[in-house]
């Protein structure tokens, strides 16, 4: 069986800028449904559907932001 060690993996460095691009992508989609869903928030929205068309353009825009930032680039994302 051959040892993991000599497969050729992505490299830590690239590793960690896919790991803290998905935690500001994880972090904004909780933070924008907090903000649009919570009743006492000043940016609540009654209308469940429309909340959610909110979040999901909001979410598509921060995607392809993500996608062409420099450290997503780097990893080989584009």
């Amino acid at each position: 069986m051959a040892s993991r060690r000599n497969q050729p993996g992505l490299p830590l460095p690239r590793a960690l800028d896919e790991l803290i691009l998905t935690m500001v992508l994880v972090f904004a989609v909780v933070t924008m449904v907090r903000w649009l869903r919570d009743p006492g928030s000043p940016l609540y929205v009654s209308d469940l559907h429309l909340a959610l068309l909110v979040v999901a353009v909001a979410s598509g825009l921060l995607v392809v932001a993500l996608i062409l930032s420099p450290p997503d680039g780097a990893a080989g994302a584009t």
